[in-house]
């Protein structure tokens, strides 16, 4: 999603460093645990990684211009199957949660 604006390796240690949205990004620390568990998994117990979240710059909006291409249109496709089902994003991401279980 165009969120990742960088990584520093050093040493055994990475740090990754996600630019929000915007500021009130309500998923910000879920998105950051979740990149975090999933370094821990592919990369193992071994390597100390850290996640941390960044505000925009001052003057700086987020678009899906920082998204890739593919990324870009998954997303579009994903609201567009969204508007099929009449369901807003946080209604859909209930779903989501209701079908994992």
């Amino acid at each position: 999603m165009g969120l990742v604006e960088a990584i520093d390796t050093h040493e055994g240690q990475i740090q990754v460093m996600l630019c929000l949205t915007e500021p009130s990004c309500m998923f910000g620390m879920q998105i950051a645990t979740l990149v975090e568990q999933q370094l821990l998994e592919d990369l193992g117990p071994e390597v100390e990684v850290s996640v941390r979240l960044i505000a925009p710059r001052v003057g700086e909006v987020w678009t899906e211009d920082r998204m890739e291409p593919e990324a870009r249109e998954a997303l579009r496709a994903h609201r567009a199957a969204l508007a099929a089902e009449r369901l807003s994003p946080a209604q859909h991401m209930k779903k989501s949660e209701v079908d994992r279980e």
